[in-house]
């Protein structure tokens, strides 16, 4: 049984994909399952998610039509085997503490039951898209945008997600 499951949805993502898998393998925090699910991508995702697949036996991938982000997070969590959940995106990157950070703070405060955390935009490039007054800076394009998890996204108690 793992410590950590997280669960991250494909579909058509292939863009950012490579990134996104990355920056949850690279975490300082390492006993966790992957569960990627791939839900109905017809674009490179499926190539991609495969080759990370052969490279890390964490990674638990699986493929369906399209249901959907929400049926296919409920899959994920029902066939996950952590004590705790954490939530990644397919266009997310996670700096590289997050996970330890986010579970060292459920182990040490038992009261809460999740935690989530700031987040940056960020570009293509990487360039962060928020000024220094934490407003906006316009893009030029609706593709401009992305999102870089500063520590982030959610991470479960598994008695949260009893169903």
């Amino acid at each position: 049984m793992f410590f950590l499951s997280i669960i991250m949805t494909v579909y058509n993502s292939e863009r950012y994909l490579e990134d996104s898998i990355n920056s949850i393998l690279n975490q300082t925090f390492s006993d966790f399952e992957f569960i990627i699910i791939n839900d109905g991508s017809n674009g490179s995702s499926s190539r991609i998610i495969d080759e990370y697949r052969s490279k890390d036996k964490r990674i638990r991938v699986i493929e369906h039509e399209n249901r959907g982000i929400a049926k296919s997070l409920n899959e994920g969590i029902r066939i996950s085997k952590g004590t705790f959940i954490a939530r990644h995106d397919a266009d997310d990157v996670s700096f590289a503490g997050r996970l330890e950070k986010q579970l060292h703070f459920l182990q040490v405060n038992n009261a809460y039951g999740l935690v989530g955390s700031d987040w940056e935009y960020i570009n293509e490039y990487g360039d962060k898209m928020i000024n220094e007054k934490k407003f906006f800076v316009s893009p030029s394009t609706p593709s401009d945008f992305r999102i870089f998890h500063v520590s982030t996204s959610m991470i479960l108690a598994s008695t949260l997600n009893v169903p």
